[in-house]
């Protein structure tokens, strides 16, 4: 009976196709359950609220309120985006993101070894779950000879992740099939590191300002994905513009503070009298 907003992370009904799994069967069926019933809805991209008002005919509006960023990880932008200084010789990837089939890691590290022949002495890092040490991602890419170059990170506290792209991280790529709109890419735009994605992978498109804030490329494909990268790699200069674009969409439109006012002014709207979605 209390008044409840709703924020819809993602699109269940396309998460269980992807996955095939009994977990994201069982929140689907949740999800269902919560959306029917809830007094208001938030999706957090376009994308993510038009899967919902479409397959799960809810009973109440569906805004459209992104995830924040907190104002220290603009800071750390900020100082990367100071005048240039040396970067080492070597080249440095990151992703972060878990083992699986969203995920889709192993393209990258398919995509990884085609770059590697050009740049032998590129390396990439990898944090998330099952991306460690002697972890299901390294046993899979050393069975096939993909773990050259490669860093299996594995689950690092957050503070850190954000060390490394502040002062280490040259190019994020993120392979993932399906995102509402992904904290990762967010958090590297605001620290100032450009990024790869996938042009069909839900709300990704959305959060890269359609391309003008990164590389966008079909990313089940390893050897367009790897041009991609290879393209990126190879315009410093340009890249610059983009990320600078990139923080600043970012800053306007996926701040704490602009985050924070949208959802407050939603809360307030329910607090208005009115019918209550029935339950």
């Amino acid at each position: 009976g209390i008044p409840t907003v709703v924020t819809c992370q993602d699109t269940p009904l396309r998460y269980a196709w992807i996955s095939k799994h009994w977990f994201t069967t069982f929140q689907l069926l949740v999800a269902w359950h919560v959306v029917r019933r809830a007094n208001r809805l938030i999706g957090v991209s376009p994308y993510t609220a038009e899967h919902i008002r479409k397959y799960f005919r809810p009973h109440c509006p569906v805004d459209v309120v992104p995830n924040g960023i907190m104002p220290e990880v603009f800071g750390r932008g900020e100082r990367r985006l100071r005048p240039a200084r040396a970067r080492p010789a070597s080249f440095t990837l990151c992703s972060v993101g878990g083992w699986g089939n969203i995920k889709n890691n192993a393209a990258l590290l398919k995509a990884f070894s085609i770059v590697r022949r050009r740049h032998p002495t590129a390396r990439l890092a990898l944090f998330g779950r099952e991306v460690g040490p002697g972890q299901a991602a390294e046993q899979w890419a050393r069975r096939r000879q993909l773990h050259e170059g490669v860093v299996f990170k594995g689950n690092t506290p957050y503070a850190k992740v954000l060390d490394f792209l502040e002062t280490e991280a040259d190019l994020m790529v993120h392979p993932s099939l399906v995102e509402g709109n992904p904290m990762v890419l967010m958090e590297a735009m605001a620290c100032g590191v450009p990024v790869v994605a996938g042009r069909n992978s839900g709300g990704v498109a959305w959060t890269l300002d359609d391309g003008r804030c990164g590389f966008l490329c079909d990313i089940r494909d390893p050897r367009v994905l790897a041009e991609t990268i290879l393209q990126a790699m190879a315009q410093p200069d340009q890249n610059r513009s983009l990320v600078q674009h990139a923080f600043d969409f970012a800053r306007k439109h996926f701040s704490e503070e602009v985050v924070v006012n949208a959802n407050e002014s939603i809360l307030q709207q329910l607090l208005t009298p009115g019918p209550r979605t029935p339950k």
